[in-house]
């Protein structure tokens, strides 16, 4: 037999705007909350979230370099330029520009490096003329490139030219699951109010959560007679994201329920 919650329809609404934060970042800020203590609410549930995709593909926080080798010039470090939004057109441009400089080929004419991305297969082919090479990407440069993860890569000699082709498809989403988390409240051993999925959103726009029926997604409030609460926004590693300044906000209403 289907089970009905029983939910006490006197129900305390809020409405969380980081930008009314007393302190802390858009992404990580306490917010004054006060929950009135003539009700012992012991769920709570989201209604609503939106938030801005505002971060960078690379920044402070992230792997922004590689290893490259060729029997020239040897080992060395290159650096990709961050705190910027690639996609994997320009993601390809930087990484031509880089790998020219690193095998010592700038100057005019100098034919070097060319990187392209296969839109049949979604991976990225790197090409030289006369270089035996080879890359190797960890974290966020092997995913961006479509490397596997601090696995070597050598080029194989294929018409006339040295090749390496990603052997993944190229990720460029920074993010795939955006947690929510909030103090006070119990979620099967955690704390996350909601997981959002930023995937398909155009860098710059809006993505979120909604529902109509506040018992989805209800989770346990632990502390009823809290005055504020912690919020923060963390990635599927529990790293802390950086909104670049962005503000967002969600609604969250608490309420009894028998269940």
């Amino acid at each position: 037999m289907h089970k009905v919650n029983r939910v006490n329809h006197v129900q305390k609404i809020l409405s969380i705007d980081s930008a009314l934060r007393t302190n802390g970042t858009a992404s990580d800020f306490d917010i004054d909350v006060a929950i009135p203590k003539s009700n012992a609410f012991n769920k709570c549930s989201i209604v609503m979230t939106e938030m801005f995709k505002s971060w960078y593909t690379l920044d402070s926080t992230t792997t922004n370099s590689f290893i490259y080798n060729d029997a020239v010039v040897g080992t060395k470090t290159v650096t990709v330029a961050s705190n910027i939004i690639y996609d994997s057109a320009s993601f390809g441009v930087e990484l031509q520009s880089k790998l020219k400089t690193a095998s010592g080929e700038t100057g005019v004419g100098a034919l070097g490096f060319t990187v392209t991305r296969n839109p049949s297969t979604g991976k990225f082919i790197f090409t030289h003329p006369s270089l035996i090479f080879s890359i190797q990407a960890t974290n966020e440069m092997a995913k961006y490139m479509g490397f596997k993860n601090n696995v070597t890569q050598f080029s194989v000699f294929s018409s006339g030219k040295d090749v390496i082709v990603s052997p993944n498809v190229i990720n460029m989403q920074r993010y795939d699951t955006l947690s929510i988390k909030a103090s006070g409240i119990q979620n099967n051993g955690d704390n996350v109010l909601v997981r959002l999925y930023p995937s398909g959103v155009a860098n710059f726009g809006t993505f979120g959560f909604s529902s109509y029926d506040s018992t989805n997604n209800a989770v346990t409030v632990e502390d009823s007679n809290m005055n504020s609460m912690h919020i923060s926004v963390h990635d599927n590693y529990g790293k802390s994201i950086n909104l670049n300044g962005i503000n967002w906000r969600m609604v969250v209403t608490f309420f009894n329920s028998a269940d």
